[in-house]
């Protein structure tokens, strides 16, 4: 009869341990505590409830009788258990013939999980045939838009350029903003109602960002991932990446990219990535670029929330740290520092991520979204930053549209109308917002 008890309570407690894990997702990605866990509370269970019960079933048993029934009842139950974790490992069932030693159960905890790789092969294996093979760069990709431009602007009237110069700053401003010269492209086709004339390709891996010479293959098929938009994929690849190497910079930048993308809530973990990848190659200027960027657009997003209240950005703002005293304990946090949206810290790295680049194009783009913060901060601060953009690229337009606003703002009108000139000659289709902005500030163009 005991026997018979003993049986049916180690069934009943091991099948509810192995229902609870394999119902609950926080136990199948943490198998090893899973399993202590549920250890731990068939061990419960068997000292009271089932002690109690076999209490009440033969009275005449012996408190030395109930432990050693007790103990046979919880070896027996973890079979089911460790049986679980197991088949989650994708490791043979005879290993838990390891839980006749005295220490089994520390083995087979001990064993690696092979299930990450058997999955990964399996997602790799759906992403090839999802991605397939580009046959056109992202050059050549733009090189046929402005070709395409170029002879529609030969045999244009004065009406229709104006409408292409139009939409060639509205496909370069879309290529800022992180969008391919394809994507770009067919969104302003899009938005304009025609059809393109360009068949949409994908960026090559190497095209998305600046690599190794001899990059992982696991980063090879997160950057893939990143540019189909499969970013909680691409996660999971570099976090698997950075398991093996956890010092190799351009899978914590990815990885911190990634997330960002994957969306708001992760932000923070994001920028921690790229303080970590900074701390590994702080010569390089992705991390720094990408930890501005994160900044960036939550101080903008900040501002243009607040900034409709009297007073209402400068609250949001304040006592936001410094970046040398970003990594310090403090009692009170800004609420832009908890937003991830710090001014100081985006000019910071953005500046320092076009200092360490050698590209003009990179440096411009970055130098830009600075002087968008320093514009936040004061105008004062966004003329010396958008001087320093036009002493590399002198005829690059939205230095010198920004420029006028902020000489308008400071009440420098000579100076903003010489700005205001150069658009009326450079971008004569923007010209007409250009007016509206200066407008805002009692300074009236007279045709």
């Amino acid at each position: 009869m005991r026997i018979v008890l003993v049986l049916l309570l180690a069934s009943i407690v091991g099948s509810l341990g192995y229902y609870a894990l394999s119902k609950v997702n926080w136990f199948q990605r943490h198998l090893n505590w899973a399993v202590i866990i549920v250890m731990f509370l068939i061990a419960f269970i068997v000292g009271f409830v089932g002690s109690f019960t076999l209490g009440l079933i033969d009275p005449n048993i012996t408190d030395e009788e109930l432990q050693g029934v007790s103990l046979l009842i919880l070896w027996i139950a973890q079979f089911p258990v460790f049986g679980w974790m197991l088949a989650q490992k994708n490791r043979r069932l005879w290993n838990l013939l390891w839980l006749i030693t005295p220490v089994g159960w520390l083995i087979l905890l001990c064993l690696e999980n092979r299930s990450e790789q058997k999955g990964l092969e399996a997602t790799i294996k759906k992403e090839k045939h999802e991605i397939g093979a580009t046959e056109s760069t992202e050059e050549e990709y733009r090189h046929s838009v402005w070709e395409i431009y170029r002879k529609e602007w030969e045999t244009a009237n004065r009406e229709k350029r104006l409408e292409l110069n139009k939409r060639m700053s509205r496909w370069q401003e879309l290529m800022k903003s992180g969008l391919s010269a394809s994507q770009a492209y067919i969104k302003v086709m899009e938005e304009e109602g025609e059809t393109p004339r360009l068949a949409p390709v994908e960026k090559k891996t190497e095209d998305i960002q600046e690599l190794q010479d001899n990059p992982s293959w696991l980063l090879k098929q997160a950057l893939r991932a990143f540019d189909k938009k499969h970013y909680r994929y691409s996660s999971w690849l570099c976090w698997l990446r950075i398991r093996r190497n956890p010092n190799d910079y351009f899978a914590l930048c990815q990885y911190a990219q990634s997330l960002y993308h994957s969306g708001k809530a992760n932000d923070r973990k994001a920028a921690s990535l790229y303080k970590r990848a900074i701390g590994v190659k702080p010569e390089h200027p992705l991390a720094h670029a990408g930890l501005g960027l994160i900044h960036h657009d939550n101080a903008l997003k900040i501002y243009r929330e607040y900034s409709m209240f009297p007073g209402g950005d400068w609250l949001m703002f304040a006592d936001e740290k410094s970046p040398e005293d970003e990594g310090k304990f403090s009692l009170i946090t800004s609420y832009a520092d908890s937003q991830v949206g710090n001014r100081k810290v985006a000019v910071k790295e953005l500046e320092e991520a076009a200092n360490l680049t050698s590209d003009k194009d990179e440096k411009v783009q970055w130098l830009d979204m600075a002087a968008e913060i320093h514009c936040i901060i004061g105008s004062e601060d966004g003329i010396t930053a958008y001087k320093k953009i036009l002493s590399i690229s002198p005829d690059y337009v939205r230095a010198h549209y920004y420029l006028a606003g902020c000489y308008a703002a400071t009440g420098k009108r000579e100076l903003a109308l010489q700005e205001y000139k150069f658009i009326t000659e450079h971008a004569p289709e923007v010209t007409t917002d250009l007016e509206s902005e200066l407008a805002r500030f009692n300074l009236k163009i007279n045709r």
